[in-house]
């Protein structure tokens, strides 16, 4: 664990984000636990201190330390050894990251356009539609009946604005995926 001196005479309230998070690991492997619960350790840090979060959190095993994470960027969850989905209680996936996207029958598209909001709140609408989800400058476009998105996305694809891409679905299109349907559940 790297400690830095700098902030030794300042209060814990007036520390970053950044060094609360810090100081907030460090405390919690003082008393040399066997098992460390995180949620989202680096929420509030930049992406050089993301980095070397997570350095240190996967050093721990090799102290017979094991780590559980709860995580909402998909992006660090696909550097787990192990993932699992739960939502109200119950447990949706588990496994690797690739026996989980492996057992995903989700058919995913990604569109890019210039006008993306209005085009997605007219696929949100559209039969054979789950997920109509943004990132970036496109849009993806999932559900799990494939043929159905197909025949959805069929006169969608003359427009020449449109760019179509067939996509692998990644840990956040089945996370939405996972999320939406757990929704729709009665609790």
């Amino acid at each position: 664990m790297i400690v830095r001196l700098a902030h030794s005479e300042q209060f814990t309230g007036s520390l970053s984000g950044d060094c609360k998070q810090r100081l907030s690991l460090g405390s919690c492997t003082l008393p040399n636990p066997e098992l460390l619960l995180l949620h989202e350790p680096t929420s509030g840090v930049d992406p050089t201190s993301r980095r070397e979060f997570w350095r240190e959190i996967h050093a721990f095993p090799e102290e017979s330390l094991s780590v559980l994470v709860s995580a909402h960027y998909m992006d660090e969850a696909e550097r787990r050894h192990e993932i699992a989905y739960v939502a109200h209680g119950e447990l949706l996936a588990h496994g690797t990251v690739d026996e989980v996207l492996s057992r995903a029958t989700l058919t995913t598209f990604v569109v890019s356009e210039s006008n993306l909001p209005a085009l997605a709140k007219r696929l949100a609408v559209s039969p054979g539609v789950d997920s109509v989800a943004p990132f970036g400058a496109s849009l993806d476009v999932s559900a799990p009946d494939g043929s159905a998105l197909e025949t959805t996305l069929a006169p969608y694809r003359n427009d020449p604005r449109l760019v179509w891409m067939r996509s692998t679905p990644s840990l956040k299109d089945l996370f939405i995926e996972l999320r939406t349907g757990a929704e729709g559940r009665p609790q």
